[in-house]
């Protein structure tokens, strides 16, 4: 699964106590690693083995070993539109019908491992794969986590396992990384991949990882207090706005709403920031037509704090059907809800 962008826009808990990379890392130079991992861009990967060596033989470091080896594949692998495209339709097509799905994969293993050898494009699985391989060869554990991806454009409240990425060890601690999500995105209005590094994905605070990835095994969460699935599926989503300025409890907390007619919707959250540091928000508002959210207003609103010590503010809704609603803070999307009138 490949993280998409909506209207060309970037885009856990109820409390969480802060968004930030590990700061373990935190003043780690990688100036070194990232230069040798451009050094040999465009590097054959039939040898990977050799790639990794020259990769990390002038490292002393298993974080910058790591870092030179993850900063290559999302530099360096473009994300198979194509191929990801064909998997959903026939993980659809064979849903009921296990043999065929089988014989299917296994071609479709076989073409996957093709592409990503000869033409550096491949879907998550490939990415996650070939850092678990190219760590191995490091002398570095890594695992392939498979689970939830979520991302804005997905219906609230649904999900399948349908993503994978990579937890790492290194000086004795569990970290959690995506290079497939850390290599670019995917623009939804022209359906192409986009390259640009994320560093977001990097050896991931945790918390920030649990806002878009939810592991089939929740212990790769890595958190000591976990969200449910079902939260996860169920809250509405979560951009960039939202760690930027620390927002933790949020109401409403879920993010599919349903409304009979005229409604005014108020929407309130919290800040870890010093008091009166957010003064206002901007919403955009999108309609479902027959193939995709169509934007029709966009709002300015003044905040409000109330005893609770909430930010809030509130949105009179007139119009009917299917209706999605984007808060941004600054320039950076906080919220994401859907809204069904009647």
């Amino acid at each position: 699964m490949m993280r998409k962008i909506f209207f060309l826009f970037y885009t856990l808990f109820t409390s969480v106590p802060g968004f930030s990379q590990f700061l373990d890392f935190e003043t780690t130079d990688f100036t070194k690693p990232d230069s040798i991992a451009a050094l040999y861009e465009n590097f054959d990967l039939k040898d990977q083995q050799k790639l990794t060596s020259l990769l990390t033989k002038d490292l002393s470091s298993d974080v910058e070993k790591f870092r030179a080896i993850f900063k290559w594949i999302a530099n360096n692998i473009s994300y198979d539109i194509v191929l990801y495209d064909e998997k959903k339709k026939k993980e659809y097509q064979f849903k009921y019908k296990k043999r065929k799905l089988e014989k299917w994969k296994k071609g479709f293993d076989k073409r996957l491992l093709k592409r990503l050898i000869i033409g550096k494009e491949s879907i998550c699985s490939g990415y996650s794969s070939l850092l678990e391989t190219m760590c191995g060869f490091a002398g570095i554990t890594c695992e392939v986590i498979s689970g939830y991806g979520r991302n804005e454009l997905d219906r609230m409240g649904y999900g399948v396992i349908d993503h994978a990425w990579n937890a790492v060890f290194i000086n004795n601690k569990w970290y959690l990384s995506d290079p497939t999500w850390a290599a670019g995105y995917v623009n939804e209005d022209f359906n192409q991949f986009r390259k640009r590094f994320n560093k977001n994905y990097f050896l991931a605070d945790p918390f920030f990882f649990a806002l878009d990835h939810y592991p089939k095994n929740p212990d790769w969460l890595l958190l000591t207090d976990k969200p449910t699935l079902k939260y996860f599926l169920n809250s509405p989503y979560k951009g960039e706005g939202f760690i930027t300025n620390k927002l933790n409890h949020y109401k409403p907390t879920e993010g599919s709403i349903k409304l009979k007619g005229d409604s005014v919707i108020t929407f309130a959250f919290t800040s870890n920031l010093p008091p009166d540091s957010l003064k206002k928000v901007s919403v955009d508002l999108y309609s479902k037509s027959k193939f995709s959210f169509k934007h029709f207003r966009s709002e300015v609103f003044p905040l409000k704090v109330d005893q609770e010590g909430y930010y809030n503010f509130n949105l009179i809704l007139k119009e009917k059907g299917l209706i999605r609603i984007r808060i941004f803070i600054g320039r950076k999307l906080a919220f994401t809800y859907e809204v069904f009138s009647r």
